[in-house]
């Protein structure tokens, strides 16, 4: 067991070189850290953050690498690659959420294991590394919500860095309306947490047609169109969702064929489908009141 000297001096040590922290974090929290955190070796392999679950441990990396990825629709999406001096755990930790992301160690590491309680009351103590660190942690939220967008993951860094910017966050409370079939309105949303159902109206019923969790996401049609929502999206749950508000997502797209290409195609096919379903489901309806009036005739005639 190290004595807490020793781990203050490795925690400023490690401090110094996290771009998070800077000059924010006090002699008193340092001091506050060593006392009320474990320093644990971690060799490769090890998983620090399962995506969807949720644990009550942050993690500054000492020494070492990990790697974060994100598993959606079956596939593996590599996210980055923190290193000495950086916390991964944080926003699980700071919104007590399940983890978006998997973290994984990559190299023979040494980690200082802070208890979620800790940190918060920490931040409760200095409010300006909480503004920073909630900054920080939205960023780090609409960067890794997007990069679930395939259709994204073709533009540069430098691109990709400038849409970032351009997105903002929203929440939704349970039985909220994100989007309302019919009406017109251009934003595209993307799913960070929670669960969302996408429904539309036939004769006065809704008709569940979709459900949509973290990495989805829906709007691209009257985006690109113009055009009417062709669904209603209520949320089943407490939601987080990255916004691309449509005139500036419109304005920045136009710069990028490939990418306004592909995300316009999938909001056709999308619609076609929709389009069919609905024509289908019409379909079935009108056979089963003529059924009904037919069976309803032989009914009267019994009489």
């Amino acid at each position: 067991m190290l004595e807490p000297e020793v781990i203050l001096k490795i925690i400023d040590t490690s401090l110094k070189q996290n771009v998070i922290f800077g000059d924010l974090i006090t002699s008193e929290n340092k001091s506050f850290l060593a006392h009320n955190s474990l320093i644990r070796p971690a060799e490769p392999g090890l998983v620090l953050c399962q995506q969807g679950q949720f644990d009550k441990s942050i993690f500054l990396i000492i020494s070492g690498e990990a790697e974060v990825t994100m598993e959606f629709d079956g596939r593996t999406t590599w996210l980055a690659k923190p290193g000495t001096g950086d916390l991964v755990g944080e926003i699980s930790g700071l919104f007590l959420m399940p983890h978006i992301a998997t973290v994984t160690v990559t190299q023979p590491s040494i980690l200082l294991e802070i208890p979620s309680e800790v940190f918060l009351s920490m931040l409760d103590a200095n409010q300006g590394m909480r503004n920073t660190i909630n900054r920080r942690c939205k960023e780090r939220i609409i960067e890794n919500s997007l990069r679930c967008v395939p259709e994204l993951r073709k533009l540069d860094q430098g691109s990709f860095s400038e849409l970032c910017y351009l997105s903002s966050l929203l929440t939704a409370k349970k039985g909220a309306i994100l989007a309302q079939e019919g009406k017109i309105e251009r934003s595209i949303y993307v799913i960070y947490s929670g669960i969302v159902r996408v429904f539309i109206t036939v004769n006065g019923e809704e008709i569940t047609i979709a459900i949509l969790r973290p990495g989805d996401y829906f709007g691209e049609y009257s985006c690109f169109t113009g055009k009417a929502r062709t669904a209603s999206v209520s949320a089943l749950a407490y939601t987080r969702l990255v916004v691309l508000e449509g005139e500036a997502f419109q304005s920045f797209v136009d710069y990028y064929e490939e990418v306004e290409s592909e995300l316009n195609q999938k909001g056709l096919q999308r619609k076609q489908l929709l389009d069919r379903f609905r024509d289908d489901l019409i379909s079935r309806q009108t056979a089963e009141q003529r059924m009904t009036q037919i069976q309803d005739m032989f009914n009267n005639l019994n009489l």
